[in-house]
């Protein structure tokens, strides 16, 4: 499939905003992105005629989105293994299978996980390394990721799903775990100054 073509069935057809983003980086090609995001048809198609070589950003906060970003950088901080952790102190074997959401595969080997957002994780700051004792996981609130058909180094962002890939509403132990275990908005407003 040609990379318009999915733009257009993976986030236009299904509402997604998104953005163009430099080739082979990171940074936003335009410099509101969180305000000038877009689904629109003709706006899309007229960043992806100026820049047809562009990354692709998802964002966060005007998607009303959750990403759990799970590095794998650094073998000593390995995201994807100590999610893993995670899942199985706080999920048993029945409601295990029962955990699905949208995923993402990174360049590096990482993993985007991907769920609908709500009040609560609204109120979840944004931050590197969240969890003390689970290094190498991301949580993205209010930023954005790099989204397939993106690609870094000749390495693509790949959803790890088969069919559509729709973002679902996180499972009460996990989100239970990561409001009682990362950081909040809420706390960083109570501390003096």
């Amino acid at each position: 499939m040609n990379k318009w073509k999915y733009l257009e069935e993976h986030y236009i057809n299904k509402g997604f905003k998104i953005f163009p983003v430099v080739e082979n980086g990171k940074t936003p090609l335009i410099e509101k992105w969180q305000e000038d995001c877009s689904c629109d048809f003709f706006q899309v198609l007229y960043w992806y005629e100026t820049f047809p070589n562009c990354n692709w950003g998802l964002p966060c906060t005007p998607n009303n989105l959750f990403v759990l970003d799970l590095d794998k950088h650094d073998p000593n901080k390995d995201g994807v293994e100590n999610f893993a952790k995670i899942l199985d102190k706080i999920f048993t074997d029945d409601d295990y299978d029962d955990f699905a959401t949208c995923q993402q595969v990174t360049p590096s080997g990482g993993e985007h996980y991907i769920f609908y957002s709500d009040d609560e994780l609204k109120n979840v700051s944004n931050g590197s390394n969240v969890f003390k004792d689970y290094p190498g996981i991301d949580i993205r609130t209010d930023g954005y990721i790099l989204v397939q058909p993106s690609e870094i180094n000749g390495k693509k962002y790949n959803f790890d799903t088969i069919g559509d890939c729709e973002p679902q509403k996180m499972k009460s132990k996990l989100k239970k775990f990561i409001l009682e275990n990362a950081g909040l908005k809420s706390d960083i407003k109570k501390q003096p100054y």
